[in-house]
């Protein structure tokens, strides 16, 4: 049986979205993670998951007409667009056979209840380095570095969304939970001119845990977000704090084939940089993340 766009003007539109044009309620359910809770909550959500799921030919079109399905609503209902208009907006490519990059770097299909990590994973990624560079960072990273930074971690949590049974507990659980990330990690890691600049970001996501160090070990932002903290929290562990910066600062691949004794020097003067942007010291240290010790496992 063949589903139609009929819920995009027969049921209202997200309160989050009321009063917005069609461009702007995209841009809104792009950033706010709030709203794409209520578009994945609301009442026409089983029926814009069968429609989507119908006409979209990959799952990158698939997200896209969903979110875009949703925009569109309040523009339909008052006449700015047609129906038609609306899901010929939604849906602009309707090619079968192309494959999108999720489609073919997944192992399995993500679809429904799988939306979040694959389709938000850029948002993500986007949003911890922001917060890196808020928080933690003496200097914004170069431009080599975010661009390898931001296609390893999209790779990272899209393999993490089609992997979770190989995590059974769960990315924030202790070192174990991380061998088969560290296994895969050739996967989706970026074509590094050095290892030092792929075992940089390496260490900025999972830590150097996955490393199986046993001293002066440090988690990652993912084991750490997983945890259910916040990057700004990671100023008050410094060793933790200067490691992240370190990390970012060498996925440049032209910083990253240094010599030795020269990454020896940038590294000093990064981690001094970092601890002067950190501040005074704690009075109250968070000694559960000095550790790395065991919490409840959160999946990614």
């Amino acid at each position: 049986m063949q589903t139609s766009a009929a819920w995009m003007s027969d049921t209202p539109p997200l309160a989050c979205l009321s009063g917005l044009g069609h461009r702007e309620a995209l841009q809104r359910l792009r950033d706010d993670p709030a709203a794409r809770a209520e578009m994945t909550a609301s009442p026409q959500w089983s029926a814009a998951h069968r429609w989507a799921d119908q006409w979209a030919s990959t799952d990158q079109a698939y997200y896209l007409a969903l979110r875009r399905g949703f925009a569109a609503q309040y523009d339909v209902q008052r006449g700015v667009m047609t129906l038609s208009a609306a899901e010929r907006w939604a849906l602009p490519e309707r090619q079968p056979g192309r494959l999108s990059y999720f489609d073919s770097r997944a192992a399995t299909p993500l679809r429904g209840a799988d939306i979040g990590p694959p389709t938000f994973a850029g948002d993500w990624i986007r949003g911890w380095m922001a917060d890196l560079e808020r928080h933690i960072l003496p200097a914004a990273p170069t431009a080599a570095a975010y661009a390898a930074l931001m296609t390893a971690g999209v790779d990272l949590l899209t393999w993490l969304a089609n992997h979770l049974s190989q995590i059974p507990e769960g990315v924030g659980a202790e070192e174990q939970s991380l061998r088969a990330i560290r296994r895969a990690w050739s996967e989706f890691a970026p074509p590094g001119v050095s290892r030092v600049q792929t075992d940089s970001i390496r260490r900025l996501y999972l830590g150097t845990v996955a490393n199986g160090h046993r001293s002066g070990r440090t988690v990652g932002i993912v084991q750490w977000v997983a945890r259910g903290r916040r990057i700004e929290q990671a100023r008050a562990v410094p060793q933790l704090a200067m490691s992240w910066a370190v990390a970012v600062d060498q996925a440049d691949p032209a910083i990253a084939m240094l010599s030795r004794d020269a990454l020896k020097r940038r590294q000093k003067t990064i981690r001094t940089q970092t601890t002067r942007k950190l501040g005074p010291p704690s009075t109250q240290p968070d000694l559960e993340a000095r550790r790395a010790g065991p919490t409840r496992a959160v999946a990614a």
